[in-house]
């Protein structure tokens, strides 16, 4: 599943009810110095590939259980890992989220097996440190897989829920042309796959003057420069997690028509992670 939670989670005094997005952008994810316990020794293969926003690159392990790390400069308050380009499912592999209390290591979320090869949303209670890391554990002999894309930060809760004009799930938002070839005589020859891409919108109603000039203008000036990673409704649809760009204009607020209330509609492209 995509979205991942704690055993047991309650929502933190104050939050956004799990109907409501969460969102992971530049504007506030932490950013410091990477290290791995070890690194396949392939020159295509660095500690520091999922830092960064290229999702060619990637780190892999060079042994069965390995760790990534982030170490910032000073304690950030963190409720969030994510995870995406990544072949952990087809690995079996075991994802281990954790932060350094100052004693040791302890978990965020107790690990667990990954399925799917879509990004992972992981959410947990706030958590103040300078030190998180992901561990990632496979069977002796298994295929060590491969992460292009780690963040860890505060996620943004969109102040309402998104809207729908008839939801499509992320997983069959895909677009996908099929073609076939035939004979002279009409028989069936073969099959012809053309993936276009995984093109996504999102649409709040009644966004506050005080929201749209804060929290969403953050939003929008990260989304220019970088990739953003979007739970739409993490509680009733923790399947639909998606990690996109924007390839149009900057998206503007509109005046939603009533006091001083705006509404956001972003179109997006998701990264397709499968073929």
């Amino acid at each position: 599943m995509p979205v991942q939670f704690p055993a047991g989670y309650a929502l933190p005094a104050g939050d956004k009810p799990l109907t409501h997005a969460r969102i992971a952008h530049a504007g506030n994810w932490i950013t410091g110095t990477i290290t791995a316990s070890s690194t396949d020794a392939a020159a295509i293969y660095t500690a520091e590939a999922p830092a960064n926003s290229l999702l060619f690159e990637r780190w892999k392990p060079a042994e069965d259980y390995a760790t990534w790390e982030i170490a910032t400069s000073s304690a950030s308050a963190v409720d969030y890992c994510v995870v995406a380009a990544h072949d952990l499912a087809a690995a079996g592999a075991w994802l281990f989220v954790e932060f350094f209390d100052g004693a040791g290591w302890r978990e965020c979320i107790p690990g667990f097996q990954v399925s799917g090869a879509g990004p992972l949303f992981v959410m947990f209670p706030p958590i103040v440190a300078d030190r998180f890391r992901v561990g990632v554990w496979v069977e002796a002999g298994a295929t060590r897989p491969a992460i292009g894309f780690i963040r860890f930060g505060k996620a943004l809760q969109m102040e309402e829920r998104t809207t729908y004009v008839g939801r499509t799930p992320f997983e069959l938002a895909r677009q996908v042309t099929m073609t076939g070839n035939r004979s002279v005589r009409g028989e069936f020859l073969s099959r012809v796959k053309l993936r276009a891409g995984l093109p996504l919108s999102f649409r709040w109603a009644f966004l506050s003057e005080s929201f749209v000039q804060t929290e969403a203008k953050a939003f929008l000036d990260a989304i220019e420069a970088d990739l953003f990673v979007i739970a739409d409704r993490p509680g009733t649809h923790p399947d639909d997690v998606a990690l996109c760009w924007t390839q149009s204009a900057r998206p503007r607020p509109s005046a939603a028509g009533a006091m001083d209330l705006h509404n956001l509609e972003i179109d997006a492209e998701g990264y397709l992670s499968d073929a």
